[in-house]
């Protein structure tokens, strides 16, 4: 059929737009792409790909397949997926100077389970469960409640370079360099956004293509449905997307008065989101203590990166250092226990995490002490835990939350001929 020059040019347009749609489509397969893609689970360098750690606690699976094997009945699974992408649009971009250790390390109720970028399948006790995954620092984690049978999905996405460290504090917004999301959930992360947008573009598109095939003796002339796919598709999609954006800043502003403890259990904690914590008020009678506990790990010292690499750190060498802050992987990776946390004497089952907890109102001393990973400590490694602890006495009023915010300085230096470490220190 004959077309109007307006139909013919937008008809030309998308026939121009197709090439770049299906780089976009297979741009992980691209190798001089894949830095666009927003999760890649392929490792920066072919040694980094997630392995089990060996001093995991529980059933440890890694490799590209390990998310199509059947489940357990009798226990819960969790595929985690650890990816690295490009920097936020409003990121910094990756820097040149050497960055921190980022290889990520995935941890279950403390204690490490694998390490690298990759899939890695766990196969937990039915139950609740503490996961996270950290890099250069601490800060993302999920508590999951997890079922017989039950199998969750999540995605650990991390960027590369010496400015990665910049993200070891989120910020609001929709793009974050780290974070940890249930796969498929939630704007953070942009996967509902990136929903929403690519519908939109591909119903545009669709309406686009039935408008062309359209008869002449259509009743509609093609100049007044044009705008359908070229501008009511859109701007509902932008509304939809602006209307529950205000929403979930309205109902996240709403603090929640929490009930009272159960008889006998003052200590009962809640752990909350790092970014985006619950807000809580203590029920009425009662005060609350939130514990905020993260770890930073320190760059390795030219000695100890030569030391890594063998010598002189080669040109290769000197670009891993740049790209994920070591120039060859150690013998075992390095991971930071959890930290030993108790209230007036008791202890409580926190972690590198936000929590809260309910208390009678009174003063009392809280105190927090960060371990060595005995496993990996040997008969050479310089320990020093002279500053790993830390007491403070704390007054709760009723009615209130006293905030305590602590940062533990890690310096964990592995050696690259055994599994052990060269040097652990912690500055609390």
């Amino acid at each position: 059929m004959d077309l109007d020059p307006v139909t013919e040019t937008l008809l030309y347009g998308l026939a121009a737009l197709l090439p770049f749609l299906l780089i976009m489509l297979w741009r992980k397969h691209i190798p001089g792409l894949r830095g666009m893609v927003e999760r890649n689970t392929a490792p920066p360098f072919r040694a980094w790909t997630a392995r089990p750690h060996p001093d995991a606690s529980v059933p440890v699976r890694t490799g590209s397949r390990v998310a199509a094997a059947p489940d357990d009945p009798a226990h819960a699974t969790v595929i985690l997926r650890t990816t690295w992408g490009n920097y936020p649009g409003r990121g910094e971009g990756p820097g040149w100077g050497q960055a921190r250790p980022l290889t990520p390390v995935v941890y279950v109720d403390g204690l490490p389970a694998s390490s690298g970028w990759g899939v890695t399948r766990l196969t937990l006790t039915p139950g609740p469960h503490l996961v996270a995954v950290a890099g250069s620092h601490s800060r993302c984690y999920k508590r999951l409640d997890l079922g017989r049978g039950e199998r969750r999905e999540l995605d650990y996405r991390c960027v590369l370079g010496g400015n990665a460290h910049e993200y070891a504090e989120g910020f609001p917004g929709l793009h974050h360099g780290t974070y940890l999301v249930t796969r498929g959930r939630g704007l953070r992360g942009g996967s509902r956004l990136a929903l929403v947008l690519y519908g939109a573009i591909a119903l545009s598109l669709l309406l686009f293509l039935v408008i062309f095939l359209l008869p002449d003796d259509f009743p509609v002339s093609t100049e007044a449905l044009i705008y359908l796919p070229a501008l009511i598709v859109p701007g509902a999609a932008g509304l939809g997307i602006a209307i529950a954006a205000i929403r979930q800043g309205f109902n996240a502003n709403r603090p929640t008065v929490a009930q009272p403890p159960p008889l006998g259990a003052p200590h009962e904690l809640r752990i909350l989101d790092d970014d985006d914590p619950e807000k809580l008020t203590p029920a009425p009678g009662w005060a609350a203590l939130s514990l905020r506990l993260r770890f930073w790990l320190d760059p390795y010292e030219p000695e100890a990166l030569a030391a890594l690499a063998g010598g002189k750190p080669s040109l290769l060498q000197q670009w891993r250092i740049r790209r994920v802050g070591e120039p060859e992987p150690p013998a075992a990776r390095p991971w930071v226990p959890a930290p030993e946390v108790t209230v007036d004497g008791r202890p409580v089952a926190t972690g590198w995490t936000r929590s809260w907890m309910q208390l009678p109102p009174g003063e009392y001393d809280v105190h927090v002490r960060v371990p060595a990973p005995r496993p990996r400590i040997g008969p050479e490694t310089r320990l020093d835990l002279s500053r790993a602890e830390w007491r403070h006495r704390v007054i709760l009023t009723a009615g209130q939350t006293r905030e305590v915010d602590l940062l533990a300085h890690i310096a964990a230096v592995p050696r690259r001929d055994r599994p052990e470490l060269a040097a652990y220190s912690v500055r609390l």
